[in-house]
């Protein structure tokens, strides 16, 4: 998965089934390649950028090692070297309680979409002190792959194990 952070772009690699850590890369800094963010969670399924707060939200995360597939971790505002929340900042995590995996995330039009096999979930950001809340916003209507959903023209749709789902303003149709 790749997004932006200004002119930095931002990536979650998958090597075959193995996920790597979040990298960062500014054609600026001329660096030839790009960077491991070192402080930043090392397993990771994928990542985007929250937007207008500017953090990056990574999926399928860890803590200790051990990848957990329906944990969400995010950084600071504004700093993407900074991942364990404190009183001060604004980093934290939250694990989705159903599901058995997460199978992807984007920025939409008002906050950010967490699929998982199951469902479809609203992370709204709310700040300190909890950050986001989470709000499950439809069921039945998990994504059935990683690329399968787009943000178009104010509406988010996406692909289900079926068929075919839209949100909108009247919720998910």
């Amino acid at each position: 998965t790749l997004d932006n952070w200004g002119e930095t772009l931002i990536a979650c690699p998958v090597n075959g089934t193995l996920y790597q850590p979040i990298v960062q890369w500014n054609p600026t800094a001329g660096a030839g390649t790009a960077n491991v963010i070192p402080e930043a969670p090392t397993l990771n399924d994928g990542i985007f950028v929250a937007m207008p707060q500017r953090q990056i939200i990574a999926w399928g995360s860890t803590f200790t090692g051990i990848q957990d597939p329906l944990l969400i971790r995010w950084c600071d505002v504004n700093n993407y070297n900074s991942w364990i929340g404190t009183v001060t900042n604004q980093a934290g995590s939250y694990r989705i309680p159903k599901g058995s995996r997460i199978v992807g995330c984007i920025q939409g039009p008002q906050q950010g979409l967490v699929w998982t096999d199951l469902a479809c979930w609203a992370m709204q950001y709310v700040g300190p002190p909890f950050v986001y809340s989470f709000n499950e916003i439809g069921t039945g209507c998990g994504l059935i792959a990683r690329k399968a959903a787009a943000s178009i023209a104010g509406n988010v749709y996406w692909m289900g194990p079926s068929q075919f789902y839209k949100l909108s303003g009247e919720g998910v149709t």
